[in-house]
């Protein structure tokens, strides 16, 4: 979807493959001053915040089903316990001919940066790639982490229609659960995905509902659906999912305050700090930088770890006078995870949990 402002009017077009257009042809239309939808964006976001090393711990399947047929799994999404462990190994065994979301870093780096390599050549701004994670389209952010496949059947299209490329991982179950585990999981990687959004370089863009996080129970392509499926639940804003709409509003505001979050110009080596020695590491799955302040020395420091391993981050030092205070740690539970004043005493070190992602801030 293409944004064009014209005095109060707004215009829009949809092209999500950026790099399926020639920077030449786009400045021969006229169309330069466009902001697009980035799905290059989309796609290298999901696929590194969703990568997985489970693969390799049977114990999971072995607690589940005792290691046993699994040619036989039940595809009875309506059932006893009995059911629910047979789709966990279900989802389990096919995720693991899923892997292969290696090597991502780099991407990661560029998308976060703003897509140089997409709108720089063609003489445009960040602000030209209006990044998304979610769209109308496909999963909702909730359903991201809690489907590998699509569930359609209730289309009418005997579950041919919608995508089955969704870049998603259901952290260890397909669809609902009751294990807390594969739950705060969840909560982990949707707010890591939010994160990531607003610290993006460019113009975000958020699906309605996800605030809350909205399910459509698998279902990818519910534009047929006049029912609860697309209806924006408003009471779930202080139900089960409270938290993470605080979690939410507090990144939006926290961006909005930030310039250095929204810079008008590509970033150069003033403003970023790349903590990273090792680019073609294609085994290592955690990235971590510095974007500086060069008005009021109010560095701001970035952490994601898509392992299933703690990593001990050491730290830049903070700017002169200033020390580091973290308010994001999507590990943490609400109101923990997000603290706007940020939390002092941090050291030299951060241990990053796994599938979580920090934010600190340098303040006096």
């Amino acid at each position: 979807m293409d944004i064009l402002v014209i005095g109060d009017q707004l215009f829009t077009r949809k092209v999500t493959d950026m790099a399926a257009v020639p920077p030449d042809e786009e400045i021969r239309s006229g169309m330069t001053e466009w902001a697009e939808w980035n799905g290059k964006y989309r796609d290298d976001i999901r696929q590194f915040i969703k990568h997985d090393d489970w693969c390799g711990d049977m114990s999971f399947k072995e607690k589940r089903s005792g290691g046993e047929k699994e040619s036989l799994v039940s595809q009875d999404w309506i059932g006893g316990e009995q059911s629910v462990h047979w789709r966990c190994l279900l989802s389990f065994t096919r995720l693991c001919s899923q892997r292969g979301d290696q090597g991502m870093k780099g991407s990661l780096a560029t998308r976060l940066a703003g897509s140089a390599d997409l709108y720089k050549v063609n003489k445009r701004k960040p602000y030209h790639s209006v990044n998304f994670v979610i769209a109308h389209d496909g999963f909702t952010l909730y359903d991201l982490v809690s489907y590998n496949f699509k569930h359609n059947d209730a289309n009418g299209e005997g579950g041919n229609d919608g995508s089955n490329d969704n870049l998603s991982w259901n952290c260890g179950c397909e669809g609902e659960t009751t294990d807390v585990n594969i739950i705060a999981l969840r909560s982990r990687q949707m707010k890591n995905f939010h994160l990531a959004l607003m610290i993006s370089q460019g113009t975000p863009m958020m699906l309605m509902g996800d605030e809350y996080g909205h399910t459509r129970y698998g279902n990818n392509n519910s534009y047929g659906h006049d029912n609860a499926i697309n209806y924006f639940q408003w009471g779930q804003l202080e139900a089960k999912r409270s938290g993470l709409f605080r979690f939410f509003k507090e990144m939006a505001k926290f961006r909005q305050k930030h310039p250095i979050l929204r810079h008008e110009n590509f970033l150069d080596k003033k403003d970023v700090t790349w903590h990273e020695d090792r680019w073609d590491n294609h085994e290592s799955n955690f990235l971590a930088f510095t974007l500086h302040d060069k008005n009021l020395g109010e560095d701001i420091y970035v952490a994601f770890n898509a392992h299933d391993y703690f990593v001990e981050a050491t730290l830049p030092s903070a700017p002169a006078r200033k020390h580091w205070h973290r308010v994001v740690d999507t590990n943490l539970e609400s109101p923990h995870d997000f603290v706007p004043e940020g939390v002092k005493g941090i050291g030299k070190r951060y241990n990053v949990a796994p599938y979580s992602s920090i934010l600190l801030k340098a303040k006096h």
